[in-house]
């Protein structure tokens, strides 16, 4: 069984005389906080399973870190590790096309982040987020609580992009680039919307062909 490389110890548990709580989720099982004892807001723990023991989860979390240690001159561990246990309960029931859970996308993709385009953890934090007010149950308010503002306008940021390109039809690439870079307060938002776009475009093989046909035509 994979481990988690030290990084469960940094954290703590909250319950209360072994019953169910908010603060445990109301299932019994408790919630994992930072170590600096600020526990989720209200609505996300709520909701959050403190499902850490799962081994594709830790496996992946361990090869994110290590490749955040090795690449990013400041790491926050702790705010990675938070955001991806959020990316992991929030897409534990989906699934991608391959047939893969759909936790591993977001994981590719804040890799990309990490080796291909080294930015910093806020960019791997949100390119980990960059799906879970798109497509799951999650409000962009509550990653705003969670993780700051700083992070919460680079996710909503992506997610903007993404509903341009649902909502319109692609006529002239240069007219859709100077209408993203018109959208663009922090240039980390576009880096980790390509960053999205070149995982989709490497697994393309999955999608019927009128969405492959879309996606590349999109790319482009």
């Amino acid at each position: 069984m994979a481990t988690l490389e030290g990084t469960v110890a940094t954290e703590t548990t909250m319950a209360k005389n072994g019953h169910p709580t908010q603060d445990s989720g109301g299932d019994g099982r408790a919630i994992r906080v930072p170590a600096d004892g600020r526990a989720p807001s209200s609505r996300l723990a709520l909701r959050w399973s403190g499902a850490t023991n799962d081994e594709l989860y830790a496996d992946k979390l361990n090869e994110l870190l290590a490749a955040c240690r090795k690449n990013l001159h400041f790491l926050d561990e702790e705010l990675v590790i938070r955001a991806f246990r959020l990316c992991y309960e929030a897409h534990k029931n989906d699934r991608r096309a391959s047939g893969e859970p759909y936790f591993i996308h977001p994981f590719e993709v804040s890799m990309i982040v990490a080796q291909e385009i080294p930015l910093d953890d806020i960019s791997i934090v949100a390119a980990l987020l960059h799906d879970v007010v798109e497509d799951t149950v999650y409000q962009i308010e509550e990653i705003r609580e969670e993780f700051g503002a700083e992070i919460a306008d680079i996710v909503d940021g992506a997610t903007k992009i993404t509903d341009i390109f649902k909502s319109r039809e692609i006529t002239q690439a240069e007219s859709y680039r100077k209408l993203l870079l018109s959208m663009i307060g922090d240039v980390r938002v576009m880096l980790v919307k390509f960053a999205d776009r070149l995982h989709n475009m490497r697994t393309i093989e999955y999608l019927p062909p009128e969405r492959q046909f879309r996606m590349a035509k999109e790319t482009l």
